[in-house]
């Protein structure tokens, strides 16, 4: 189980959501912070927040590539936010 924001241990239908959610926040903030639109102080809390993303992202990543078993859909839905978490 993984063990994310939240105290309890989460089902892996959970770990996949937050997962992928993380990535999406990630890219959220990261495109943000380039798009020059915003503060220098709201930038580095978008830079944070990109970095706590990237790290929830890693750490459902490393659960669902131990323990994961996708359907072909979940995978290639994973592995389209696992290309873009490594592009960047």
């Amino acid at each position: 189980m993984f063990h994310g924001l939240e105290t309890a241990p989460r089902p892996m239908d959970g770990i996949y959501h937050a997962t992928f959610v993380s990535a999406r926040m990630c890219w959220a903030m990261e495109n943000l912070v380039a798009s020059g639109l915003l503060s220098d102080a709201d930038s580095k809390r978008a830079t944070e927040a990109a970095r706590k993303d990237r790290e929830n992202y890693e750490k459902g990543l490393s659960v669902i590539d131990a323990s994961g078993h996708l359907s072909g859909t979940g995978a290639r839905i994973m592995d389209s936010a696992r290309a873009w978490m490594s592009a960047v």
